[in-house]
């Protein structure tokens, strides 16, 4: 029973409230409102419904676990008679590991080792198996200087190259001035018609070019222009021409021979000048064939170039002084 003053709950013996001291006669029965049973029922029938589904779910992730337990311990059941039964098939030994089975990753034998190549002036310590490298490269052994002389080009290449491995290590050009010792040309017939096929070329707008050949005996240098044949030379040796079998020599001391028209008898005489004299820039080299038109003569740095015109031919000559 519930106390009517204090609403303290009591004892049906209880005569007197403990706690505020009134008569239990005045004690009345709790009453409990529709409402709350209503309630009370509706939140039990909920929570019967939850446990129902969290039992559910709990049941389901229970199966699910051991449904995966189950397909991996399938799986190393399965991995492990692989394993056992396996028809091996190996990867080739390395230097660091063994023979590997592809399938099973079974491992054979021992691993091959490195097998090393000893350092180089242009390669580290390195194993010719696997090529891999272990500290630097030595450092070079500078060799003697060696110079390649090129009467093309008319350059004196000086190189030097480790004596250890021939690396290039450094390298030198040195511009040759003068291509003659006063008495004779140091270019042979052969490397004087390359030279004068690169002075043509490089003139602005040229047409022509140079060939070779022989007339009677004697070694010839010709001037194209469109295939056609617009000037030919001879190369003086001493008081003879030299013959095919000197133009690999240094055996000539002057040129001479003749050019068609006075346009290609200009431009082969410029080129002529910038052959034989390599310290002269191509204005200066203009300046003396203009010159030597001119006048019929000029001198430069040892040279006497000769130009003689007889109707549309133009004889052309180069001596020594």
């Amino acid at each position: 029973m519930i106390c009517p003053k204090c609403g303290k709950e009591n004892s049906e013996e209880t005569k007197f409230c403990p706690e505020c001291g009134s008569s239990s006669n005045s004690v009345v029965e709790p009453t409990v409102e529709k409402a709350t049973i209503k309630d009370s029922i509706v939140g039990e029938k909920e929570q019967s419904e939850m446990t129902f589904y969290d039992h559910q779910k709990r049941a389901k992730k229970k199966k699910l676990k051991k449904v995966v337990i189950a397909v991996i311990l399938i799986f190393f059941i399965i991995s492990f008679f692989n394993w056992i039964k396996c028809e091996h098939e190996y990867y080739e030994a390395t230097c660091e590991l063994p023979q590997i089975c592809m399938h099973c990753e079974k491992e054979k034998g021992e691993p091959l080792g490195h097998t090393w190549v000893e350092a180089s002036c242009s390669a580290p310590k390195t194993c010719s198996r696997c090529e891999e490298t272990v500290g630097d490269a030595l450092e070079h052994t500078p060799g003697k200087w060696k110079k390649t002389t090129d009467m093309v080009d008319a350059v004196i290449t000086s190189k030097q190259c480790c004596s250890e491995c021939d690396e290039i290590l450094d390298k030198k050009y040195e511009t040759i001035k003068k291509l003659h010792n006063g008495s004779k040309f140091l270019i042979t017939p052969n490397e004087f018609i390359e030279r004068l096929e690169v002075q043509l070329e490089g003139m602005s707008n040229n047409t022509l070019s140079t060939a070779s050949g022989s007339v009677d005996g004697s070694f010839v240098c010709g001037v194209l222009e469109y295939g056609e044949k617009v000037s030919a030379m001879m190369f003086l040796d001493g008081e003879d021409t030299a013959v095919v079998s000197e133009k690999d020599t240094t055996c000539f001391n002057g040129l001479i021979g003749t050019a068609s028209g006075s346009d290609v008898s200009a431009r082969v005489l410029v080129a002529l000048v910038e052959t034989c004299d390599p310290s002269l820039s191509f204005d200066e080299a203009k300046s003396i064939a203009s010159k030597t038109m001119e006048k019929g003569m000029a001198t430069k740095n040892g040279i006497n170039y000769v130009c003689m015109f007889e109707g549309n031919e133009t004889m052309i000559g180069v001596t020594l002084e």
